[in-house]
């Protein structure tokens, strides 16, 4: 662009009368040859944060324009505000009249972080309570899914825990000065109660993780390894029973096979007893017959 000047600046220098009258909204004007000579140098210049800034007002108006057609899907004022700030206007609460925003309850705020909606801590709050109810919200599967309300979380638990301190130390100096009549002043008390804010900060700051890992379980026995466990108890009480059972069926096996052996002996020599009987008998029979053995021995003699 700047060596397009200078060409152009030549062409008018070489071929421009010595003066060139031109009109002009308010009166005529005239542009003069002598104004195009060497004296003079042409060096544009622009600004680049200009077509930047064009750029943000076109955006925040287009912002505007849908919020405007669609105020049931919009935040209208905070569109407006972004018009604002885009046009560079920095008073723009005395323009428009901006609600200040309220404190709400801990489930609200989880609420409003689901929404992607920023939360603030104030003063006055139940801190305990808001940040108990926003580290029980961190275990839910949903932060879990959404790691960025977790950082949200952590964000606001530390407001809380700042804001808790302020107050304390506030409060502390403010019975001293009811104790002593009269009321502190200096910048070495300024001092003392920021050393006061940072301890008490370190005092919340470990009772917040020990509630965070008293509420996670951390340090504690793994429920499904004590399952396990107990299961595993369980069936070693199982197999010394069977064990047992199975000890006292064998024992009884044994009882009844040794039964069984004295049966089938008594049955044997029972059998024998029998046997040896009926040969008495038949002994007996061919002796009065005369055909026993002790017969023929009397014949021979």
């Amino acid at each position: 662009m700047q060596t397009e000047f200078k060409l152009l600046a030549n062409v008018i220098q070489s071929y421009l009368p010595d003066e060139y009258p031109y009109a002009v909204v308010g009166g005529d004007r005239s542009i003069k040859q002598t104004d195009f000579d060497e004296r003079v140098d042409i060096i544009p210049v622009a600004d680049p944060n200009i077509f930047s800034m064009a750029q943000r007002i076109q955006l925040a108006q287009t912002q505007l324009q849908m919020a405007t057609s669609a105020p049931q899907l919009h935040n209208v004022k905070e569109a407006y505000i972004r018009m604002y700030e885009a046009l560079g206007v920095s008073d723009i609460d005395k323009i428009m009249k901006l609600e200040k925003p309220e404190p709400m309850s801990p489930s609200m705020e989880n609420r409003k972080l689901i929404e992607e909606d920023k939360i603030e801590a104030y003063e006055g709050q139940n801190h305990d309570a808001h940040i108990q109810a926003h580290l029980l919200f961190g275990l839910s599967p949903i932060v879990q899914i959404m790691p960025q309300i977790g950082v949200e979380l952590n964000k606001h638990i530390l407001q809380h825990v700042t804001i808790k301190a302020k107050e304390a130390v506030a409060q502390q100096i403010e019975q001293a000065e009811q104790q002593m009549g009269e009321t502190a002043e200096g910048g070495d008390l300024e001092n003392m109660a920021q050393a006061q804010i940072a301890t008490l900060e370190a005092q919340f700051m470990g009772e917040v993780q020990q509630l965070q890992a008293q509420m996670s379980g951390e340090g504690q026995p793994d429920p499904v390894i004590a399952l396990k466990q107990q299961e595993l108890q369980q069936r070693a009480l199982n197999d010394q029973e069977k064990l047992k059972y199975d000890q006292q069926r064998l024992g009884f096996d044994q009882q009844k096979l040794q039964q069984k052996d004295s049966i089938d002996n008594a049955r044997i020599d029972s059998q024998e007893d029998i046997a040896q009987l009926r040969a008495n008998i038949n002994l007996k029979k061919l002796d009065a017959q005369g055909k026993g053995p002790g017969f023929q021995y009397k014949n021979s003699k």
